[in-house]
């Protein structure tokens, strides 16, 4: 049986922007399962941080880990989502549960415009962002640096579904799951938010083979046959 697809978001965007990929993959034979950050849609009053996203990203993957059993999983992460869930991977992937002597757990990681740095990695404010009195963020240009090759009408139906997150939401990264495990980075050529020199980085750094993808940032969108056929053949080499 082919891996399952464990999905996990940026910052703003929630699980929903993944629905159509997610059901285009689903016909296609693969059970997929999507993670979200419980951050998002919060304030600095929640006190939520990278460590509780990370802490609740790695419950569902192990959820996830656990129903695939000896299938395994194939972990597909996007934007902030890459460095969450490289966190959380820690005791989940197909080396560490080899060492103990069980089947399964992450076989392979496919980033999609991922940031993310070695362990003590830690994040900080960027120039994509904008503070709202010490209580919350958002995307500072939405329009222009998310759905800038998308067209009017439906980039407007997309960012009015965008949510804040909390400001003092920042962490430090103590475990690289990209280490350990194979990956595939997809390089998105027209992204406005992570420009493709900087994940041209991020795929050097882990190792990754590299996919490039004429597309924004958000590709799952405006590219979804594309990213899913990436998918596809990726989980094929993992299986």
């Amino acid at each position: 049986m082919a891996p399952v697809i464990f999905i996990v978001p940026g910052l703003w965007e929630g699980p929903e922007v993944f629905e159509p990929l997610k059901k285009a993959l689903e016909n296609a034979g693969l059970s997929v399962f999507s993670s979200r950050l419980v951050s998002t849609g919060t304030t600095a009053a929640s006190g939520l941080t990278v460590k509780d996203d990370t802490a609740a990203i790695a419950r569902d993957l192990a959820a996830t880990v656990e129903l695939a059993g000896s299938d395994g999983v194939v972990v597909f992460l996007h934007s902030a989502g890459g460095f969450l869930c490289s966190a959380a991977m820690q005791g989940l992937t197909a080396n560490s549960m080899s060492v103990t002597g069980r089947k399964g757990g992450v076989r392979g990681i496919i980033f999609m415009s991922c940031a993310f740095g070695p362990e003590g990695f830690e994040t900080k404010p960027t120039s994509t962002m904008q503070y709202f009195n010490n209580s919350y963020f958002t995307c500072i240009d939405p329009r222009g640096i998310l759905f800038n090759d998308m067209v009017d009408s439906e980039a407007m139906k997309w960012i009015a579904k965008l949510q804040c997150q909390p400001a003092n939401w920042d962490g430090t990264t103590n475990y690289c799951g990209w280490r350990e495990v194979p990956s595939v980075y997809i390089i998105l050529k027209k992204d406005k938010g992570i420009p493709p020199e900087v994940q041209e980085q991020m795929a050097i750094l882990a190792g990754s083979k590299v996919v490039h993808l004429d597309a924004g940032h958000m590709a799952q969108l405006t590219k979804m046959t594309d990213v899913a056929q990436i998918i596809l053949s990726v989980t094929a080499e993992f299986q």
